[in-house]
């Protein structure tokens, strides 16, 4: 499918065919997270936790856009692996119980500052950055976490 847009893309002269593969990588990309977040709103939809899920992915997705993760051999295990994480992340969402939603919230917030603490940013090998690059999504990476962990601990002590 992307192969066919970006060749009537060419033909219709709105990009260069040198540029063919840096656009297929982008609408891959792109087609990959609609699918993603689509999958992941009709999940909340169907469990009536539509509301927890736009949360979630309003927190999730700056923070996976700066600091990256795990980066599988095919877009279809990537797929995969993104639902059933954010899936198991947000079962106590789904399930609707608020117990053990700060209790796996509170839990899972030290080790998980940690690892990014440490670890992020993660490059792609399909998207290798500089080191000056790195350095700034790292520090990105670090003022998001910070600015979500604080969000997250400040409704939690509110109640």
């Amino acid at each position: 499918m992307v192969g066919r847009i970006i060749q009537r893309a060419i033909a219709l002269g709105v990009i260069d065919e040198s540029e063919s593969k840096v656009y297929q990588y982008a609408y891959t990309v792109l087609l990959q997270w609609i699918a993603a977040i689509t999958t992941l709103l009709i999940i909340g939809g169907i469990f009536g936790q539509l509301k927890g899920i736009i949360v979630f992915l309003i927190g999730y997705i700056p923070l996976r856009q700066m600091i990256g993760g795990v980066h599988l051999s095919s877009k279809r295990l990537c797929y995969i692996a993104t639902v059933l994480a954010v899936s198991i992340v947000m079962v106590p969402v789904l399930l609707n119980s608020y117990y053990t939603i700060s209790i796996i919230c509170l839990a899972m917030i030290l080790p998980s500052s940690i690892i990014i603490i440490f670890q992020a940013p993660q490059c792609s090998p399909n998207k290798p950055i500089s080191e000056h690059e790195k350095q700034r999504c790292k520090k990105i990476g670090r003022i998001v976490l910070l600015t979500e962990v604080s969000i997250v601990l400040l409704l939690y002590s509110t109640g």
